[in-house]
């Protein structure tokens, strides 16, 4: 088997199929999909036994216990392969996405993780656009930047099972487990690199979670990064409530920067969901709300895009 498909599931029935449907579609067919179901209220667990019935790749996975966290680390002890590619309920791989992946991994032995570009889709599958951002993890250590290695789509990535769970797998973060896992594997030695082509399809709605708890995520963001730059440079990490007192005793100046900037992107973000539903006046009154707090920024962002390609900070 040569690898390993975690697809966490909860209250995931609307779009399940999908997902489902285009892993079985790879052109790599050596490969297990590990369903970790979290008890949800929908249709959600008579799907996934509707695929494991016909299909014997196909692996229902009980979560010990709620959140993704502990879905993903349930399906990285499970996995039977020491590749393991991550897919989202809502997203979809385009079909040659395990064999270039699996061809890049061959190229780039060292690598702990890699990760791919993406399109963007809206609630019916429509492509709205790409996302992705490079990666320079030698440079990110140089400059203590984590900005260079820990943007990337989480369900893009193909990671090596030993060398995730040589850090512990995921911490149990309300948001941002991702991220603090890419830069944990970073500080520890490990190895990151992204493949510069689109392989998956990252699906946004008005309804997903990134939209619902973007504010907190940002603000995770930003903890988990400056414990990243802390761990580069020999320190401890600090705690949440620790982190929160530090940034109280910032400069006035300093603090109201970080907030605006913090808004602003939560409402660019807000924006890319209502522009992917096509409810076109919220989308431009986020984007105007955006554009008064960081305008110059904004428009730079804007200007690189196509078909506002709003990219994922953190998913």
């Amino acid at each position: 088997m040569r690898v390993s498909v975690i697809l966490p599931a909860y209250n995931a029935a609307r779009f399940l199929s999908e997902a489902i449907e285009s892993v079985l579609r790879q052109t790599v067919s050596d490969f297990e999909l590990l369903a970790i179901y979290e008890h949800s209220h929908d249709s959600t667990l008579r799907v996934l036994e509707a695929y494991a019935k016909h299909d014997s790749r196909i692996r229902i996975i009980h979560s010990p216990e709620p959140g993704l966290p502990a879905a993903l680390n349930a399906g990285l002890l499970c996995a039977r392969s020491e590749l393991v590619a991550r897919l989202d309920a809502d997203d979809r791989m385009l079909p040659t996405r395990l064999e270039r992946q699996l061809w890049f991994l061959e190229h780039h032995p060292d690598m702990s993780v890699i990760c791919s570009y993406g399109y963007f889709i809206n609630a019916s599958g429509r492509r709205i656009g790409k996302a992705g951002n490079s990666v320079d993890a030698a440079r990110g250590r140089r400059e203590t930047d984590p900005l260079l290695f820990v943007q990337i789509i989480h369900p893009s990535v193909i990671v090596k099972r030993r060398d995730v769970l040589a850090v512990n797998g995921y911490r149990n973060y309300p948001f941002c487990e991702d991220r603090d896992l890419w830069g944990r594997l970073i500080t520890g030695g490990f190895q990151i690199a992204c493949q510069e082509e689109c392989l998956v399809e990252f699906r946004v709605h008005g309804n997903s979670k990134s939209v619902r708890e973007y504010a907190g995520n940002i603000n995770a963001c930003r903890w988990i990064d400056h414990n990243i730059i802390r761990r580069l440079q020999g320190q401890a990490e600090m705690p949440y409530d620790e982190y929160l007192q530090w940034f109280k005793h910032q400069s006035l100046r300093k603090r109201l920067r970080e907030r605006s900037l913090r808004r602003s992107q939560a409402e660019l973000h807000v924006a890319s969901r209502y522009y992917a539903d096509r409810r076109w006046f919220r989308c431009a009154m986020h984007v105007a709300l955006a554009m008064a707090l960081h305008p110059r920024r904004v428009i730079a962002t804007l200007a690189t895009k196509v078909v506002l390609r709003f990219p994922v900070i953190a998913e």
